[in-house]
């Protein structure tokens, strides 16, 4: 009986960690989503502005509930 229910507890907490990667993974796929259309309508902006020689690109995207913003160098 003892076997049984080891086996039945390494079942749950192989599943719950599983569940958790494929969420992670949901959330990941989404924030990286995000950040390409933000990215995507900056460098649209950026484009217009671009007789300015604007030197460096701009990523905004929502971390944690926070606003991120990332520069980097062309």
């Amino acid at each position: 009986m003892r076997n049984i229910l080891s086996n039945h507890n390494r079942f749950v907490i192989l599943m719950s960690g599983l569940s958790v990667v494929g969420a992670l993974q949901l959330l990941f796929v989404a924030v990286a989503a995000s950040v390409l259309v933000v990215c995507s309508d900056l460098v649209s902006l950026l484009s217009v502005a671009e007789p300015l020689n604007y030197p460096k690109a701009v990523c905004i995207f929502k971390a944690r509930g926070k606003w991120v913003t990332e520069i980097q160098q062309a």
